[in-house]
Formats: structure tokens, C-alpha cells, sequence
């Protein structure tokens, strides 16, 4: 099994009436939190390719710098081998505590996919 995954790490993901998804928030070439330390949700968007069909144990990693990380698993149902399959996790607890690097991480049926690396940089000073 050939898997990929990317991921997208947002403020938060919500449902539009017509069944679409918003993503809000989306970072893409880097973190800057408000303060360090600070604690905040965090939401992510996964999606993966190469997964075949049926039911999948994963097991999913967010790593922050300096040690903290969100950890859950799970079973994943795929139904086809066409539509790449896709979780969502709103709201995790996110905690920063020194600049670095945001790594996620899964494991599907052992196999291990590292998806995402977002660098944590310094906040900016006077910022309102």
C-alpha cells in the first residue's frame, strides 16, 4: 500500500448549509502565535490517497515544540478506491511554549505518513 496524506492545520473547520466545508484560518508557510507560551484550538483537515478499501486502524500525532502534542485514533471505513478518503479534527488543544516546528503525523495500519510541517516563529512585536 502506497499511501500519501496532506494536511491542512486551521482555526477551525465548519459545515456551510449547502454541505460544503470552511476552512478558517488556514496556515500554510508558518505560525506566528499571538504569545509564547500560549494555548488555543487548532483544527485539521486530512486527506489521503492510496488507502485500500475497508476499514483502516490509524492512530494520528500533532507534535508542538518543546514536547506537547494531540494524540487520537481510530478506524477509518474506506468505501472506494477512487475518492481519496478525508478526517477532520476540530478543536484539538494546541499548546506552543518556544518557537520550532508543528509536525503531524499517522499511522494507517502500521504504516507511518508524515504530513505536515508548519515552522513556529517568534511573535511579532507590537502587534494589536
Amino acid at each position: 500500500m502506497n499511501i500519501t496524506a496532506y494536511g491542512i492545520i486551521c482555526d477551525d473547520i465548519r459545515r456551510e448549509d449547502n454541505g460544503k466545508l470552511l476552512v478558517i484560518g488556514a496556515y500554510d508557510g508558518g505560525f506566528v502565535p499571538g504569545s509564547i507560551p500560549s494555548q488555543f484550538p487548532l483544527s485539521l483537515w486530512l486527506t489521503l490517497y492510496g488507502i485500500g478499501v475497508g476499514k483502516h486502524k490509524f492512530k494520528l500525532e500533532v507534535k508542538f515544540p518543546e514536547g506537547s502534542r494531540f494524540e487520537t485514533d481510530g478506524e477509518l471505513d474506506v468505501l472506494d478506491d477512487v475518492t481519496p478518503a478525508s478526517m477532520f479534527f476540530v478543536g484539538f488543544p494546541a499548546a506552543i511554549s518556544s518557537v520550532g516546528e508543528i509536525v503531524g503525523t499517522v499511522w494507517i495500519d502500521e504504516s507511518e505518513i508524515q504530513f505536515i510541517k508548519v515552522p513556529v516563529f517568534q511573535p511579532e512585536r507590537g502587534r494589536s
